[in-house]
C-alpha cells in the first residue's frame, strides 16, 4: 500500500515529504529522500487505513507545508540561516556583471527579509503564548498555549507561530523517543553483559 501511494506522488511532492524530515532537510543524509518520505507517507496510511483517503490528505498536507513556507519557519532560528557575507567593499561592477549585481540585490533583499521575519518571529514569541516545555509520561514533548498572554493578533502570524512551535515539539518529541531507544539498548546490553 505504501509503494501505490508514493506512486501517486510527483517527484516535488515527494521532496516536500521527505523534507518533513529535519534530518533531510537539514542535508545530512541527502541519499536517502525516499526513506524520509516513505516515514512521512506511513503517518497518514496509519491514520486513514485507506490509501485514497491518505493520498488526498497528504497532497493537502503536502501543499499547504509548500504555501506557508514550513522549512523556512523550521529553520528561521537555525545558525546557518545568517547571511553574515556580504562584501560591503562598495566597489563599482564592470558592464559584463550587471546580471550578477541584480542578483546581488535580490540576495540582499532576500536576506533583509529573512532577518525581518526573523525579528518579528522572536518579538512574537517572546511574549510566552507558545511554548514548548516538558514531557509527557509517554515521552512526547508538551505543547503550551497561554491565550492571556497574547498581545496582539494577526491571523498569518498566528498560524506561523503555531506551526513554528508544533514542528518544535514534534522535533523534541523524536529526540525524546530516540534517546529513550538509545538509552533502553544500552541497558538491554549491560544485562546481557552482565549474564
Amino acid at each position: 500500500q505504501l509503494s501505490e501511494m508514493l506512486q501517486q506522488l510527483s517527484p516535488e511532492e515527494i521532496e516536500v515529504a521527505a523534507r518533513a524530515s529535519y534530518v533531510y532537510l537539514k542535508g545530512k543524509s541527502t541519499e536517502k529522500k525516499g526513506y524520509h518520505a516513505k516515514q512521512y507517507c506511513l503517518r497518514y496510511l496509519r491514520s486513514k487505513k485507506n490509501v485514497d483517503k491518505a493520498v488526498m490528505k497528504l497532497k493537502e498536507t503536502l501543499a499547504f507545508r509548500q504555501e506557508i513556507k514550513v522549512d523556512g519557519i523550521r529553520t528561521v532560528f537555525d545558525d546557518d540561516n545568517d547571511n553574515d557575507n556580504e562584501n560591503g567593499d562598495g566597489s563599482s561592477q564592470p558592464p559584463e556583471a550587471e546580471a550578477e549585481q541584480a542578483m546581488a540585490e535580490t540576495e540582499a533583499t532576500a536576506a533583509a527579509a529573512e532577518v525581518l521575519f526573523k525579528e518579528t518571529m522572536q518579538r512574537n514569541l517572546s511574549s510566552k503564548h507558545l511554548y514548548v516545555q516538558g514531557y509527557d509520561r509517554h515521552g512526547r514533548s508538551t505543547f503550551i498555549f497561554v491565550p492571556r498572554n497574547v498581545k496582539h493578533h494577526d491571523a498569518e502570524w498566528t498560524i506561523i507561530e503555531h506551526v513554528y512551535t508544533l514542528e518544535r515539539a514534534l522535533a523534541c518529541s523524536k529526540l525524546q523517543a530516540t534517546a529513550a531507544a538509545a538509552a533502553a539498548a544500552t541497558t538491554t546490553e549491560a544485562a546481557n553483559t552482565v549474564t
